[in-house]
């Protein structure tokens, strides 16, 4: 480099501002201008020299606007040099959309067809680096005869491969399978190693990009050349790496391996096994840090083709044995990770395992690396490894790690979610050992100062615990034990015990003596509320006995304190079980705790508390006394709600007490818990190169916007859980809990209604020091609902129209003890001056406009409602019209004597469109109306429509409906005609309507996938189909008309079928399903029918779907 060349680089270095930089470039590509409007005039040096200025200005990150032409065209130059600098400014500069580039095409070309090497491979590196589409069409053919001939040095040959690579993921069709694959046959039986690592590389990439279908005939020379290499090793010595022959080239072909489908021909499959053993057996550690290397990255590579292969069980346990080996290695953590890694995949199939349950104190012992990912991976792989059979001992396992490292704040949240998971999961038979788990977590680590523990845990602990009378008595003394924390000797001792005995003895030896007449004297004082003396007196009584040493947290009295409000009462005769034990705990906490949602929960549960049997005298003051102090409270909710409780505690009223009946069961649905833990939708080509994504956790209280002067019941529970679609109940569309779904009766699902209280909440306004509830409430169904906590009609208004509480006892016919129709009793205790009321209840009349006048459960339904005509009988099976539509797009929806109703339909994606065709069979001209009863998930829109349908003629009705997200439930048809009410019809609007057709993939992929969805949502069972369906063949015809996509020859067992579909949605996207059809070779009707997906309510919805087709 002259002087005139090297003083630019000085000149960069020695300035002292990035504007005197800037000067410095703006003078230097003044001076290239000017230079190159004489280029022809330069001489071959000084071309050279400008151009290369110009590439070093533009490597600094300035954008450079001359020049392109003068680089271009040094690469039709005779030179070497002068083509380099071309060639290498060309590649660096220039990129494929640049209109300059068309004029080097023909000089490339040139220079590739050449006989000089070394112009060859100066122009296989530039279209490598910049070649686009029109490079790839243009020169694709030329740089295939480079890669197929013989006489041209390997050194070009292995370029020519990589840019053909290049040019295939520009433009797939340069290569058409039929006609390359026997070509790439061919050069994978080269005896150069470098060009075989090469081709090997460009059919990964092929097999990757596009499909492997064309390229089977590859299998066979590509384990020749495994064989070559392991068992021959036929290998130079330049390509040993530590005595290892072409270890790279090893993982390489095994990588492409994957990508095809297990070998049909048993010789080709005998030699892949045997290769495979060979490594497996014959890889020992050695000392050599950079050998261990290798070895490694050979054998994962074995494992997971291994893994992948349909016939090498007998592998299977040296792959898991290997991996134990690798997950015991404390000195290399990266192998150590690997090896983890390797083993979430063997644990998430159903067929390796059992390979892997025996590693799991291996496993445990990972738990408790230093290295946060080794024991994130740890945790993942015991939670996938679980099942029925050793459930206990890893949920046993990740207490006991609770217990040890109650500082690991690093991956404690994703560890209580997965351990409580996997109790509720396998704890079908034994719900009380859940709960205990529950407890034991909450207990240990559900203090708020850490926030590891989210609301959601005790929301799932509370609706299991509801929906289970069984555990309403174990679940109040498991809750006592737990919140005076009792004696864990006694509680080990005993825990052989599943009944209720060993809780017995831990309530028992907690406190050391019966304190029915105790007063409550014996409980430990957290918060100042006993005296000095009660203390000193308190400490002989406890001598010896364990009992708690710091005062229970919020998360713990909100979940105590709750279970003790709704079933305390069933344990108040059990020993060690009074009211008295307990109460001046939640007392304390109602007074001193620093949560106000754990305060106004603690609250409604005293209330219960005093109002029910089992309250002593000395209890019910204790609970009175607490409200009085909190009267003067700073939050409003609080001062508001316990001026209401003292009032209804104060008035003795009967009636009252009826209101704080235990909460009636919820709509059984799935664990939401279970949705908080995100996992990847795919893995990449190496299954150590990216695992799961990270686990994303999504508090209820944070999704809500919880505010803290909101009261946290189980209201509250339904109002947050809206968020959470896709469930199976109708009853969890709302934010609310509707008293019509509840009945069983057609939701009107009204709008949520907010009382007139404090702050806009629920309130029931009482006087402090009355000594009866001389007030009352007024309040809609949904309104009154809001509360379920304090099971009140808690409603703010005017009380001009306020009318008064009343309540029965719990029955079918008035589930909540409202005593909504025919008064009786309760109207006879309104006072005279709000007897003016009761003829008819604005209460009634709410209900009367939500149930609509079926059959009017109440006896609240208006005159003009009960002289409505009955229904006139359907003249066709109405469920089997909504069955057939399942699998056809038009067809008959509904028919009586004197309506018909057709429907046409056609879908696309996530969106459909409707043709409801509505056929007056009267002689008169009728009057009609319709509406659609939606679900969260679809919404749909009608068109207008006419007033009436003549005599014996038909009004067509146009609806648009689109799906945002799963769903179960369909909307229904509400239809008014001639007067009369039909009743709701089920509209052909199901989950499988807004499937696509699924692309068969090579089974390689396919059973990846389904190993994979298989982990995350699956759903099992066994039908017989009707016997019109009976045969395999109609069974796949059937599911074929309900838009599943059979996968042909995918399966290997014959008698079986393989489906898949894709599922649209407005919000999700596309998610993918298959579906797995077995036959039963004994009995024709008999099949066993299994559905994977990346959603567990997709997977639920979709088999609901399939037994309905077929069963019937």
């Amino acid at each position: 480099m002259n002087a005139d060349t090297s003083l630019l680089p000085f000149q960069f270095c020695t300035s002292s501002s990035q504007e005197e930089e800037k000067s410095i470039v703006v003078e230097e590509l003044a001076k290239l201008r000017r230079k190159f409007k004489k280029m022809d005039q330069l001489h071959a040096y000084d071309r050279k020299k400008y151009i290369l200025k110009l590439l070093y200005v533009f490597m600094l990150g300035y954008e450079c606007d001359v020049g392109h032409a003068e680089a271009v065209s040094l690469i039709s130059q005779p030179k070497y040099a002068e083509k380099q600098v071309g060639y290498m400014v060309t590649s660096v500069i220039l990129n494929e959309s640049n209109d300059f580039l068309r004029m080097a095409i023909n000089s490339v070309r040139n220079d590739v067809v050449s006989k000089n090497e070394s112009f060859q491979c100066l122009a296989l590196a530039c279209i490598a680096n910049v070649g686009g589409a029109e490079f790839a069409e243009s020169l694709a053919g030329d740089v295939v005869n480079i890669l197929l001939s013989t006489t041209i040095r390997p050194l070009v040959r292995k370029k020519a491969a990589l840019c053909l690579l290049r040019l295939f993921r520009k433009m797939p069709e340069i290569l058409n399978p039929e006609e390359f694959s026997a070509k790439m046959a061919y050069l994978l039986e080269e005896k150069d190693l470098g060009i075989c690592l090469a081709v090997v590389t460009l059919l990964d990439g092929i097999v990757s990009v596009g499909d492997y279908r064309g390229y089977e005939n590859c299998v066979s020379p590509l384990v020749s050349l495994l064989e070559r290499v392991v068992k021959n090793r036929d290998v130079l010595p330049e390509y040993l790496y530590y005595g290892i022959p072409a270890p790279w080239l090893q993982a390489r072909i095994m990588r492409v391996l994957r990508k095809f489908p297990t070998p049909e021909d048993a010789e080709t499959l005998g030699a892949e096994l045997a290769i495979l053993k060979k490594i497996l057996t014959g890889t020992e550690k050695v000392a050599n840090v950079n050998k261990n290397n290798a070895l490694n990255a050979v054998l994962f590579e074995v494992i997971a083709l291994t893994t992948s292969l349909e016939f090498s069980n007998e592998l299977l346990d040296q792959c898991a044995t290997q991996l134990g080996e690798f997950a015991r290695n404390t000195k290399e953590p990266n192998v150590r990770y690997l090896g983890l890694s390797a083993l979430v995949r063997l644990a998430s199939s159903p067929d390796t395992l059992e390979a892997v349950k025996p590693l799991r104190e291996t496993i445990v012992e990972a738990l408790r690396s230093a290295d946060v990912s080794i024991r994130k991976r740890s945790l993942g792989l015991l939670f996938a490894m679980c099942d029925h059979t050793n459930a206990r001992e890893i949920v046993g396992d990740l207490l006991q790690y609770v217990e040890d490292r109650d500082d690991d704040y690093e991956i404690q949240e994703e560890l209580v979610l997965k351990c409580m998971i996997l109790a509720e999961r396998f704890s079908e038979n034994d719900r009380l050992w859940y709960a205990s788990v529950a407890m034991q977590m909450i207990d240990k680590l559900g203090d708020g100062d850490y926030d590891v523990i989210s609301d959601d845990v005790w929301f799932r602990l509370v609706q299991v615990v509801t929906n289970d009378p069984s555990l309403h008595a174990p679940a109040a003394k498991l809750a006592l034990g737990r919140l005076l924390g009792g004696a864990k000797a006694a509680a080990e001792k005993n825990k052989e015990n599943n009944g209720m005995n060993g809780y017995d003895n831990v309530l028992g030896d907690t406190n050391g003596s019966s304190t029915a007449d105790g007063g409550g004297a014996d409980v430990v004082d957290f918060f100042g509320l006993a005296s000095a003396t009660q203390r000193q007196q308190q400490a002989p009584q406890s001598q010896g006995v364990r009992v708690r040493e710091t005062p229970p947290h919020d998360m713990l009295l909100k979940s105590a304190g709750y279970m003790l409000g709704e079933f305390g009462y069933l344990i108040t005769n059990e020993q060690h079980c009074s009211v008295n034990r307990y109460v001046p705990i939640l007392i304390s906490g109602l007074r001193q705790s620093n949560d106000c949602r754990t305060r106004q929960i603690l609250a409604s549960s005293l209330c219960k508390i005093c109002c029910r049997k089992g309250c002593d005298a000395a209890s019910k003051q204790l609970i009175m006394d607490g409200f009085q102090s909190c009267m003067s409270d700073m939050d409003e909710e609080l001062q508001q709600r316990c001026s209401e409780y003292l009032g209804i505690i104060k008035s003795g009223d009967a009636a009252m007490f009826k209101a704080l009946e235990p909460m009636p069961e919820y709509p059984k649905r799935d664990s939401w818990l279970e949705k908080m833990v995100q996992t990847a939708d795919a893995e990449d080509d190496s299954i150590f190169a990216s695992e799961r994504a990270p686990v994303e956790y999504k508090s209820v209280e944070k999704r809500s916007g919880a505010n803290n002067s909101n009261v946290l019941d189980l209201g509250a529970i339904a109002e947050e859980e809206e968020e959470e679609e896709g469930e199976d109940e109708p009853a969890t569309t709302g934010g609310t809990i509707d008293l019509d779904e509840l009945l069983g009766l057609p939701s009107s699902k009204p709008k949520k209604v907010s009382s007139g209280g404090v702050g806009g909440k629920t309130s029931l306004s009482l006087p402090p020091t009355t000594a009866s509830v001389g007030s009352s409430v007024n309040a809609s169904t949904s309104a009154a609902l809001d509360d379920l906590l304090g099971g009140l009609m808690l409603g703010g208004g005017d009380a001009s129209n306020a009318s008064t509480i009343t309540a029965t006892t719990n029955n079918n016919n008035d589930p909540f003890g409202l005593n909504l129709g025919n008064g009786g009793a309760a109207a006879a205790a309104l006072p005279p001056a709000q007897q003016k009321h009761k003829s008819p209840p604005l209460q009634q009349q709410d209900l009367a406009a939500l149930v609509g006048g079926f059959d009017d459960p109440f006896g609240i339904a208006p005159a003009q409602q009960q002289q409505r005509k009955r229904f006139l009988e359907p003249t066709v099976n109405v469920e089997e019209c909504v069955r057939k539509l399942l699998a056809q797009d038009s067809g008959v929806l509904y028919e009586d004597a004197e309506l018909q109703i057709g429907i046409k339909s056609k879908w696309q994606g996530s969106r459909g469109r409707l043709a409801l065709y509505l056929g007056n069979k009267t002689e008169k001209n009728v009057q009609f109306s319709l509406s659609v009863d939606d679900v969260p998930e679809v919404k749909t829109q009608l068109a207008p429509l006419p007033q009436d349908i003549g005599s014996k003629m038909q009004a067509q009705c146009q609806m648009q409906c689109a799906c945002y997200g799963v769903f179960v439930n369909t909307p229904k048809l509400v239809v008014a005609f001639d007067g009369r009410d039909i009743p709701p019809i089920e509209l052909p609007i199901h989950a499988a309507k807004f499937y696509s057709v699924a692309q068969q993939t090579q089974p390689q992929d396919f059973f990846a996938k389904w190993h994979q969805m298989s982990a995350i949502a699956q759903k099992q069972k066994v039908i017989d189909v009707n016997a019109q369906c009976a045969g395999l063949s109609n069974v796949c015809n059937v599911l074929q008309n309900a838009k599943w996509t059979i996968h042909e020859s995918l399966d290997p067992n014959p008698a079986n079928a393989v489906f898949g579909a894709r599922f649209f949605s407005e919000q999700n996207g596309e998610l993918p399903l298959s579906l797995r059809l077995e036959s039963d070779a004994t009995n024709n009707v008999r099949f066993r029918v299994t559905v994977v997906s990346v959603d567990a309510n997709l997977s639920n919805a979709a088999m609901r779907l399939v037994q309905r087709t077929l069963v019937y």
